[in-house]
């Protein structure tokens, strides 16, 4: 793949070869997503397409490493920001509630799942500063739900999370003109 750097297409095409092949690991698919989103000839549709390959790969074995997939899940939302795709960036929010929801408790990083709940609460505070309530909320939901996977979060900052997002519901509903 480094030799076809300049060469996006032939990429996907020697990365969807070697997903094909059984002897592909996990780690394969992490290495070339990591380099793809380096250097000068850097492709960020690539190291997309190598780490959700890498994702599947990982979740689908049959104990999973979840340090790993916590990475692979903070990297995509990286390129999701870095290619300024908000609903890409929502998509990997949602994907990664939806393995902690599918896990038994504890099998998923807590400093992880803190930080996804952090850092989606977070984004809704740009939206709320501009009056796009409706961003706002969505951004304020994704964090909240996550909030509730994480019980030492869930206690300290539920209630007041579910406060904010009612208020945000509320001047959503009555200001509907100030949405852009």
């Amino acid at each position: 793949m480094r030799g076809r750097m300049k060469d996006p297409k032939r990429q996907l095409q020697i990365l969807q070869q070697c997903t094909s092949l059984t002897a592909c690991k996990p780690e394969f698919l992490l290495k070339m997503g990591l380099h793809a989103c380096e250097g000068e000839y850097g492709n960020l549709e690539v190291a997309h397409v190598a780490l959700n390959a890498c994702l599947d790969m990982v979740l689908s074995c049959p104990c999973p490493d979840y340090k790993v997939v916590s990475f692979v899940i903070r990297k995509l939302i990286g390129i999701a920001d870095t290619k300024g795709e908000d609903a890409e960036a929502v998509g990997v929010y949602k994907q990664a509630h939806q393995i902690i929801i599918g896990m038994k408790g504890g099998e998923y990083p807590t400093e992880e799942a803190k930080w996804l709940a952090s850092t989606a609460w977070n984004r809704s505070g740009i939206h709320v500063r501009f009056n796009r309530f409706h961003e706002a909320e969505k951004w304020m939901r994704i964090g909240l739900d996550l909030v509730k996977l994480v019980p030492s979060m869930n206690r300290l900052y539920g209630s007041s999370m579910a406060d904010s997002l009612a208020q945000v519901v509320n001047v959503k509903s009555t200001c509907p003109a100030q949405e852009q």
